[in-house]
């Protein structure tokens, strides 16, 4: 309903019991994973995270806008083709597409890092919020990496020799910047 008929969830806006049972059953992944939280297991989510979504998303009246962006880029993730920024692709288990490694090289041909996790779905950032940021970390490692290997003295600010300590980040070596006044 979100990709095909969004203005549809205006019930979102109109009622806090409305907006918390769709975040809860809109799909049957996320109905499950909340179902075992409430039950007491420990799935890197508590009731609290629960109750705390559903409050954010009630009170920042943001759910309409979150559903529309289902809508505006529908499909478009799935199509995607010779993406040449590097990429990083991150496959969790109860996702909604599983993404498999060869069309991700397709997609993504500058792939810097792929990887398959054991736990995690459509609301990854909620529900395992460590693992996300492992994967976040490791998908930018390369370029981290990269950059302080590209890194030279040359291209680092210069400090002026001022007694006070001061540094004005414009005064860099090469920089071609002027000054008006």
């Amino acid at each position: 309903m979100m990709g095909t008929r969004p203005q549809t969830l205006m019930a979102f806006a109109d009622s806090p019991i409305g907006l918390a049972s769709f975040l809860i059953d809109h799909n049957a992944a996320t109905l499950a994973l909340i179902t075992r939280v409430f039950d007491g297991h420990h799935e890197g989510l508590t009731r609290q995270d629960v109750v705390e979504n559903a409050s954010l998303h009630w009170l920042a009246n943001s759910a309409l806008s979150a559903a529309r962006l289902y809508w505006e880029s529908k499909y478009s993730v799935v199509a995607a083709k010779g993406v040449t920024l590097p990429a990083a692709v991150s496959v969790f288990p109860e996702e909604v597409y599983q993404a498999p490694r060869s069309w991700a090289e397709q997609a993504y041909p500058n792939l810097i890092h792929y990887n398959r996790l054991p736990r995690g779905g459509h609301f990854a950032a909620w529900a395992q919020p460590q693992l996300l940021a492992k994967e976040i970390r490791a998908g930018f490692r390369p370029l981290r990496q990269s950059h302080t290997l590209r890194s030279s003295p040359s291209r680092r600010p210069v400090r002026d020799s001022r007694t006070d300590g001061s540094f004005n980040p414009s005064e860099e070596r090469g920089s071609e910047c002027s000054h008006a006044g």
